[in-house]
């Protein structure tokens, strides 16, 4: 069996590989007591920041693009709970963007992969 890692798959590890650290910092230490809003505030990043982050390291393994791009709708909103400016201000590029863009640019380098391989194969 041969194992092919291409960039959009080494892209797509890498965003989510990120998106799992930025998540680390929002872990409670032990024995950190909090109030509850702050509980509830964890709960969206997990929802936003841990699950993309795995689902995205699926999706480069198995080199799903549709996994990959519902990795980026979820991790879309992320940026309106964590309270970042939006993207185009110049002199705000918070961490949180980096894995939203290797996402969204995997996902497209996988479409066009796939759609290359398809015509290809068309061809023969």
């Amino acid at each position: 069996m041969k194992i092919e890692m291409g960039f959009p798959s080494i892209l797509g590890m890498f965003g989510s590989l990120m998106g799992l650290y930025i998540w680390k910092d929002y872990i409670p230490a032990l024995g950190e007591e909090k109030p509850d809003w702050i509980k509830i505030l964890r709960l969206y990043y997990i929802v936003f920041l841990f699950i993309p982050g795995c689902l995205a390291l699926v999706a480069s393994i198995y080199k799903k693009s549709y996994l990959m791009f519902l990795a980026f709708l979820i991790s879309l909103p992320v940026t309106k709970y964590i309270g970042v400016k939006p993207f185009i201000f110049p002199d705000t590029q918070p961490l949180v963007y980096y894995p939203l863009l290797c996402y969204l640019i995997s996902f497209l380098m996988m479409v066009r992969r796939n759609h290359f391989e398809n015509e290809q194969w068309k061809k023969q």
